[in-house]
């Protein structure tokens, strides 16, 4: 018996909606192995509103005070909804929080392209293709909207209004298609709170106000609904900037706009290098993306107005959606050119910028789904095939860089938390360079923070007298090798280790000191180990490199030890006898 039509209609989207489930699940996943509860950068200026938050003191001048140039009222809130639940520091709740909100947004993106399939729908099949085209688009926007090229505000708590401006944006957009169709006034409302929110999470909240406005502005649309919902909109636009900019002080200096106008050239290759790096790709790749995706999205949105009424009102909210990271694109390249190029290819800026191919997505998905003559069909089908290669290419990119990226954070973080929390047993040099590499750019600041957290019983410090634990620790200190090539006679020392429960990093001491002059981290790639044990122990090996100058005079031997991240326990588990540096002698067993 053939099966029937119904049946074959959802073949396609049960396999879609799988795969669809998958980048969710890899972001979660992401942020479950290589989170670190510990602060890193601007996290430490939080701190002060978390002692205030733990002692019942917070006002509301605390909330509404800004952080550098941002009203991040939102990230408050969510401070006294965690302070309800959870203690401690708040960084990996704070991490989850933004991948809830992330997925958040996603049900609202299957909501909006759903309302839309039941719109544009007529007969069976042409339903069946709509419904194949509205499940391809589903899977592609799931795997934009999680791509691991936005790994800086997954493993960054500090980063949820990132995500949230995200929510708001795309919350209010629906509000508003559904105000469009049923002139609901509850819809309007709802977008207004929501832009009003976003306002005050970060200030680049405030162009919700203006990318939103077009969706007041349907084809089909009566003369007076098209001048009194605009002016309640402006009006209410007007008020919440007075309210953000009242006693605002710029902190950055004022020449953004010269530079901008001064050096197009330079501006127009900020601006698509920030569009372009959706993906992290970085380089030249990025700006040609960056001019690709752009115009490809200009393009779509110039053929969707030429289309019906019907069609135009289904483009406009991701018309809206677009042109939020356009805007914060032409606005960053504004404020930030003066840090270099590098400044535009920051991961954080992904979450926003992968909202453009998105919509571009989106727009296709439109576009395919009208009944259209032969050849016209083929051309566009041509079109979405050469867009999809794109950028298909790059998320495939985008994922592979994004999730080794992911773990070299934990990595870094990993050895700015052991630094800080050790910074009295480590080579005061040693100590105060790797807290600037891996942690915040001025080590006293963190330190005194980490005091009064330690006061108020919130953070475990290093105790006075640091001794060995005893503690099942699996591992052995290799080698030893002096590397003749390097001038300075650099010395290489390396091994494996591992906890079975947590997490930690090697120190390394001349004989048995009471400080440490180098730390190493537990990543290098052992077979051999991982064979002889489990092969979750694979990434167990550990390799430090160190001038002989760093090391202290008339040492003997290196001893290596184990600190645990959880327990803040350190562990002996090996010991070499340190080579005499001798050109001719290259390496040494232990």
């Amino acid at each position: 018996m053939a099966p029937s039509p119904f049946k074959k209609h959802y073949i396609l989207p049960l396999i879609c909606g799988f795969l669809a489930l998958i980048p969710p699940l890899i972001y979660v996943f992401c942020v479950q192995i290589n989170a670190v509860n510990f602060p890193f950068l601007d996290e430490w200026t939080l701190v002060d509103f978390y002692l205030k938050l733990t002692s019942g003191s917070v006002s509301l001048e605390d909330i509404l005070a800004f952080h550098n140039e941002h009203r991040i009222v939102s990230l408050w809130l969510i401070f006294l909804m965690v302070s309800t639940i959870s203690t401690g520091w708040y960084s990996k709740t704070l991490m989850l929080i933004s991948c809830a909100i992330a997925i958040a947004s996603f049900m609202l993106l299957i909501l909006l392209s759903w309302q839309q399939l039941q719109s544009l729908r007529s007969e069976s099949t042409a339903f069946a293709k709509q419904l194949n085209l509205f499940s391809l688009s589903i899977l592609a926007t799931s795997c934009l909207l999680f791509c691991p090229s936005q790994y800086e505000n997954w493993l960054w708590g500090f980063q949820v209004p990132w995500f949230l401006i995200n929510f708001t944006l795309i919350g209010a957009v629906v509000s508003l298609y559904f105000f469009a169709r049923n002139q609901r006034i509850y819809c309007f409302l709802a977008a207004m709170i929501l832009c009003f929110l976003a306002s005050f999470s970060l200030a680049q909240g405030l162009f919700l106000w203006v990318v939103c406005l077009p969706m007041l502005f349907p084809k089909e649309q009566t003369k007076k609904n098209k001048i009194v919902f605009p002016i309640v909109w402006i009006g209410t636009a007007a008020v919440t900037f007075l309210l953000y900019f009242n006693f605002y002080a710029r902190l950055n200096d004022s020449q953004g706009l010269d530079r901008f106008t001064g050096k197009p050239s330079a501006s127009l290759d900020f601006f698509f290098n920030i569009i372009g790096n959706a993906f992290g790709r970085g380089g030249l790749s990025s700006f040609v993306l960056g001019l690709i995706i752009a115009f490809s999205f200009l393009g779509l949105v110039g053929i969707c107005y030429k289309q019906s009424a019907k069609v135009w009102h289904e483009a406009l909210p991701w018309v809206s959606i677009g042109l939020f990271p356009i805007m914060f694109a032409a606005i960053t390249t504004l404020g930030r050119m003066g840090f270099g190029s590098s400044a535009a290819v920051a991961s954080r800026y992904s979450t926003v910028t992968l909202l453009l191919p998105i919509c571009i997505v989106q727009l296709l998905r439109i576009l395919l789904s009208q009944n259209q003559k032969p050849l016209q069909a083929t051309k566009r089908l041509m079109v979405a095939c050469v867009l999809s290669g794109f950028i298909l290419s790059s998320l495939m990119s985008g994922y592979e860089t994004g999730l080794l990226e992911a773990r070299q954070i934990l990595h870094v973080r990993s050895q700015g938390q052991a630094c800080l929390a050790l910074y009295r047993y480590i080579e005061s040099e040693v100590a105060h360079q790797c807290v600037i590499d891996n942690n915040f750019p001025v080590p006293s600041f963190p330190l005194e923070v980490m005091q009064n957290l330690h006061d108020q019983d919130l953070f475990m410090l290093s105790p006075a007298s640091l001794t060995v634990v005893d503690q099942p620790i699996t591992g052995e200190l290799e080698a030893i090798r002096v590397d003749r090539d390097d001038a300075q006679m650099a010395i290489i020392i390396e091994g494996w280790v591992f906890a079975d429960e947590n997490s930690g990093i090697v120190l390394l001491s001349a004989d048995n000191g009471e400080s440490f002059f180098s730390l190493a981290n537990i990543r290098v790639r052992r077979g051999d180990i991982a064979k002889a044990h489990s092969s979750r122990y694979l990434n167990t090996g550990w390799q430090a490199t160190v001038l002989m100058s760093e090391i202290p005079n008339n040492a003997e031997t290196i001893t290596a030890y184990f600190y645990d991240l959880e327990q803040y326990g350190v562990s002996k588990f090996g010991q070499a006898e340190l080579p005499q540096i001798d050109p001719k002698e290259v390496s040494i067993s232990t």
